[in-house]
């Protein structure tokens, strides 16, 4: 158990943009590159009795604020997230975004999952019904990472307990 916290100094990480040169680069990789500088900067401090190191990040990703060490401290208290798949129902096919929305990539539609690819967390998609519109809805969840098999578990589970069968032929858009 921790009894005492010390801060010994700051320092600035890279700062990139979404596809940028540091897209490439793994967040833990990224991550390693401040923590050497400050213990390099910093060799009065004995590293060998430290016990944890909070990682802090503004906008890992863009403005989804999503970032690794903070999925990590939440899948400390809790096995899986859950969420809606998706903030919308399916548009129309051949377009990166739904007609008339006035968005502009494809990520301002897609918040809930493209920031666990960039954690490297395992998620699933399972049916839950049907929008007001018709079309069909899914449940999003997601795992630490490395947990793939209860993520699929959880999935397994809610399907058995909710299964669609009942759902109607989703209805195509127009």
């Amino acid at each position: 158990m921790m009894r005492d916290v010390f801060i010994c100094d700051a320092i600035r990480t890279p700062i990139g943009r979404f596809g940028g040169g540091l897209s490439t680069v793994r967040a833990d990789d990224l991550a390693a590159l401040p923590i050497k500088a400050l213990m390099e900067r910093n060799p009065s401090v004995e590293w060998s009795a430290v016990d944890e190191v909070f990682l802090g990040c503004a906008n890992q990703a863009g403005e989804d604020n999503r970032n690794v060490a903070r999925m990590a401290a939440f899948h400390e208290h809790y096995d899986v997230l859950v969420s809606p798949m998706m903030p919308i129902t399916a548009f129309e096919a051949g377009h990166n975004v739904p007609p008339g929305s006035g968005l502009g990539e494809w990520m301002e539609w897609t918040p809930f999952t493209y920031p666990f690819n960039l954690t490297q967390q395992p998620a699933a998609s399972v049916p839950c019904g049907l929008a007001a519109n018709g079309l069909p809805v899914g449940l999003h969840v997601v795992g630490a990472r490395f947990a793939d098999e209860q993520v699929l578990k959880v999935c397994q589970v809610y399907a058995r307990a909710f299964p669609t069968q009942h759902l109607q032929t989703p209805k195509t858009p127009t």
